[in-house]
């Protein structure tokens, strides 16, 4: 598992309510944190915050809440084909990171208990 102190603490804060009011098992929570990392590190790269060229050495935790709020639906859409395209990710895969972020923005806003509610749902 990616180390909390690794993930912004919006990450953090949805993965302890996905296993404490969801009840997601330890194993959908790995997932959920592993899903979530790499979506940011490609956004990170989409909003050229990073000069890194090795995905695994992007640090998430510089991704604030104002850049959560800039994130649309077309930079989703363009996530899920570079893994169709350049991951070669099946169907399955995708569709379960699909519904990492679908989860994960609605999490954040909806859920009163979110410190970081957004205004919008890209997702």
């Amino acid at each position: 598992m990616i180390p909390r102190e690794k993930n912004p603490d919006y990450i953090n804060s949805f993965l302890d309510y996905s296993i404490t009011i969801l009840n997601k098992s330890p194993n959908s929570v790995k997932e959920y944190n592993y899903d979530l990392t790499n979506f940011f590190r490609f956004i990170m790269i989409r909003f050229n915050m990073t000069n890194e060229e090795d995905p695994e050495k992007i640090d998430i935790t510089k991704f604030t809440k104002d850049d959560l709020r800039k994130i649309t639906l077309e930079d989703i859409h363009s996530y899920i084909s570079h893994l169709a395209i350049d991951n070669r990710a099946k169907a399955t895969t995708r569709a379960r990171k699909i519904s990492t972020i679908r989860i994960f923005f609605h999490y954040l806003c909806q859920d009163a208990s979110s410190q970081f509610l957004l205004d919008h749902n890209p997702a």
